[in-house]
């Protein structure tokens, strides 16, 4: 980590559940201390040095990482007693949905990233199989979750594997979009919202975006495998918008990130990548 400059909070969680995967395998990890003090800082904060094997640092001072939490749980059960300690803010009024989708989506993770698929990995029986890091700071609440599951494009016909015509008639509807794994984010969500009637299903995406329309404002954020899904709200606009790209290389697993201000009142700002 000598030559690490900067650090960001989506790509961190990505590259921890990678080290934990790797040491969950077996494979033994050293990691060589960075040079910068705040890279260290970061590292330590984050969990990462236990999993380097690297020395803890000392102090902890820099205001654009104490505020940073972390937190993993089994593949095998969604742990919501952990779950709740690790997301839900007492004095926010946006608690309940944001616990409410913070659950159905790592219930997805849980019911669908590690669905027995050619593209799964070989996991242990003990395995930590999501990953968060979350932030409050000046007014505004950063959560990420992240797995190394399948992605939404391998877990969405699984998932609707009762229903061939509804998968075909939502992966229809966005065919037009470039990119399998764009076309399966955007067919999720709209699942999400028109769904089958049933109330126990389709409800994931759907939960993730009341997080952000409950708020008034902020930032939903999806990445599964290549693909890219951001819905932004604007303060005073009724209604939010969406830009989905193709990415040139995979997540290989799916993340979700929420950035909102935790109070109305409260003022937008910087989320403070830990970098």
């Amino acid at each position: 980590m000598s030559q690490v400059t900067r650090l960001v909070a989506t790509a961190t969680l990505a590259f921890k559940a990678e080290l934990s995967y790797l040491r969950a395998r077996g494979v033994n990890i050293s990691g060589t201390l960075p040079k910068k003090a705040r890279i260290h800082q970061v590292l330590t904060q984050t969990g990462l040095c236990d999993l380097l094997g690297l020395p803890k640092a000392k102090v902890l001072d820099r205001e654009d990482i104490v505020h940073w939490t972390h937190a993993s749980g089994t593949w095998t059960l969604a742990e919501p007693d952990k779950l709740e300690a690790f997301l839900r803010i007492a004095d926010n009024p946006h608690s309940q949905e944001l616990f409410r989708g913070m659950i159905e989506s790592v219930s997805n993770c849980v019911e669908h990233a590690y669905q027995v698929h050619p593209q799964r990995r070989h996991l242990g029986s003990h395995f930590d199989g999501w990953w968060g890091f979350q932030q409050l700071r000046n007014g505004e609440l950063t959560t990420c979750i992240f797995d190394i599951g399948i992605g939404i494009a391998n877990a969405l016909p699984i998932k609707l594997r009762d229903e061939p015509g509804l998968l075909n008639k939502l992966m229809a509807a966005f065919r037009r979009i470039r990119g399998k794994d764009v076309q399966s984010i955007s067919a999720a969500i709209e699942y999400g919202r028109t769904s089958t009637g049933l109330k126990e299903r389709g409800k994931g995406l759907r939960d993730a975006h009341k997080v952000i329309d409950s708020a008034g404002n902020g930032q939903l954020m999806i990445i599964s495998n290549r693909g890219l899904y951001a819905y932004t709200r604007e303060r005073g606009k009724i209604v939010g918008s969406a830009v989905t790209r193709a990415l040139q290389g995979s997540m290989h697993g799916t993340m979700y990130l929420w950035r909102y201000p935790l109070l109305q009142s409260s003022p937008t700002s910087a989320s403070g990548d830990p970098s």
